[in-house]
């Protein structure tokens, strides 16, 4: 019997920071029938649009019209499950693992981002007429991730590992980074390709052409603490900018410049420290851009910074430093330090250290270059595997209802 990949018909639920519709891509070049459903709740800068320069887009992206946190009940499980039908395969994020649960299917594939482990199967605060939907919501997430078959996360932060413990997940645990970016679509010589559709690439162009050294972030401004708020998601933005200060203070020949991005609560603050320390003239600011306008930037940098306040193994700002092929500077300790055959990467956790990078950077930049050339071949390796995994689960899997739950039924 000669098999048929496209006898699998993939749906990706969710493309919150544009994780489905990378993955989907990959699939599709390997022959299976995938297609990626963005939630309404998902931020337009993690649209499929933003993410690629391709025409055929719509053949196989498409809009769920349910999706949010407070509409779990207004979609009946029989609407869901029709919905559902065509797709033998079903792979997920956000929450998917609920409505899922309620069409009275399970996810053969969830890859948790933040959010749906984090927040969603836990109790909060919400409007009384709200209240009923966030407990089904809450009651269908934690079971649907406890019913998914297999689990896609790599140890990205000590956090998130304990926030999926938590919740007693049953299925196999492959602890792969997620193809997050479709490399393709930004190989060097697709951007340069491009370069005319970009808002971005010439103001970064120029700020290239005047200055020695380029520095990058694209990382949300977050590093001011507020009540109910949890300190591990802050990114340390005022160390970038203190470091900065303090490498142009003492390395006054070297014409340094530092492009970020109007993105996050503490910009304001960001903005006034940066005036405090006097280096107005060392900083541009750019608009939220999408991630093709991000992956024109970061081609034209020296150095990516992404987040310096807490530990981080993976996430989105580090593949895409690491996709450009640029040297990457974040926070990287402890036990996440030492992981076998990880990136190599520089870590720095102060204004002191950040400092001291960039002037090892200007000291040897054909090192630098190196570390980033190697980093952006392992994450090439790492999504190739992680690809495999998807592809292997899609053309094995047949679907099957959830365990203990009825169509029809919410289950509470």
């Amino acid at each position: 019997m000669i098999h048929n990949p496209m006898l699998h018909r993939v749906a990706y639920l969710s493309n919150m920071n544009n994780n489905g519709f990378s993955a989907v891509q990959y699939l599709r070049d390997r022959g299976i029938d995938a297609h990626v459903f963005r939630f309404p709740y998902e931020h337009a800068h993690f649209s499929p649009e933003a993410d690629s320069f391709r025409q055929d887009i719509h053949e196989f992206s498409h809009s769920a019209r349910w999706g949010n946190v407070y509409d779990i009940g207004k979609f009946t499980a029989d609407d869901l499950a029709e919905q559902l039908a065509p797709y033998t395969v079903l792979f997920g994020a956000g929450t998917a693992p609920a409505y899922v649960t309620r069409a009275g299917r399970r996810l053969d594939a969830f890859i948790p981002y933040g959010d749906d482990i984090q927040t969603l199967p836990y109790r909060r605060l919400a409007r009384p007429r709200q209240l009923l939907a966030r407990q089904q919501l809450r009651a269908l997430q934690r079971r649907g991730i406890k019913n998914t078959r297999h689990i896609l996360m790599d140890d990205a932060a000590p956090e998130f590992v304990s926030c999926l413990n938590k919740l007693s997940p049953g299925g196999i645990w492959h602890r792969n980074t997620p193809p997050a970016l479709y490399l393709p679509a930004y190989s060097r010589e697709n951007l340069t390709r491009h370069r005319s559709q970009s808002r971005l690439y010439s103001a970064i162009r120029a700020a290239r052409e005047a200055h020695d050294l380029l520095l990058f972030s694209h990382t949300r401004h977050h590093w001011i603490s507020r009540p109910g708020v949890e300190d591990w998601i802050m990114k340390g933005s005022d160390k970038l900018i203190r470091g900065l200060a303090l490498f142009a203070r003492r390395n006054p020949a070297v014409n340094v410049h530092l492009a970020t991005f109007e993105y996050g609560p503490d910009v304001a603050a960001s903005k006034q420290l940066i005036r405090d320390l006097g280096i107005e003239p060392l900083v541009s600011w750019h608009p939220l851009s999408q991630r093709k306008e991000i992956m024109m930037g970061l081609a034209e940098a020296d150095i990516g910074i992404g987040a310096l306040h807490e530990s981080w193994f993976s996430y989105g700002v580090m593949m895409e430093i690491l996709a450009s092929g640029i040297p990457f500077i974040g926070r990287r300790e402890g036990a996440l330090a030492n992981v076998a055959g990880s990136y190599p990467m520089v870590s720095a956790g102060s204004a002191e250290a950040l400092a001291e990078a960039f002037e090892a950077y200007v000291e040897n930049p054909a090192a630098w270059k190196k570390m980033g050339l190697e980093a952006q071949q392992w994450l090439a390796r790492q999504i190739d595997t992680s690809v495999s995994l998807l592809a292997e689960i899609a053309r094995t899997t047949s679907p099957s209802p959830a365990p203990n739950l009825q169509r029809g039924r919410t289950g509470l």
